[in-house]
């Protein structure tokens, strides 16, 4: 009997409401006092289903917060307006700044030297 109680709080499938469930539990355990059963038999039963009750609801509270975290990070995205260019003019357009990496091409996901080239928006160098 100590094994079938510990087998059911695993089924997820069809957990009954609160109520149902303490009705349910209430009348197992009478019937396993009835039975021959002991007190402490009923203690760590009902102590194994709390710890399981509480495990159950942790996971589900981690899953929600997974989820929230997955879809408020895919709300986050590049600006359209996003300025890739290497070469751009200085606000007052005096000078011309470049930048290209060292190593052709640059490589993804590594760290690499750039050449920053800053010239007079006439074209000599400044």
């Amino acid at each position: 009997m100590h094994s079938e109680a510990k087998a059911r709080p695993g089924q997820a499938e069809s957990a009954p409401p609160p109520a149902r469930a303490r009705r349910q539990l209430a009348e197992k355990r009478d019937r396993f006092v009835r039975s021959g059963g002991s007190e402490r038999d009923i203690l760590a039963i009902s102590l194994f289903l709390k710890d399981t009750m509480k495990l159950s609801f942790r996971l589900a509270l981690a899953l929600v917060a997974c989820i929230g975290l997955l879809s408020a990070c895919s709300m986050f995205s590049a600006t359209a307006d996003l300025d890739l260019r290497l070469t751009r003019p200085s606000i007052n357009a005096r000078y011309v700044v470049s930048m290209r990496p060292l190593g052709e091409p640059a490589a993804i996901n590594q760290i690499h030297a750039w050449q920053i080239i800053v010239t007079s928006s006439a074209g000599a160098g400044g």
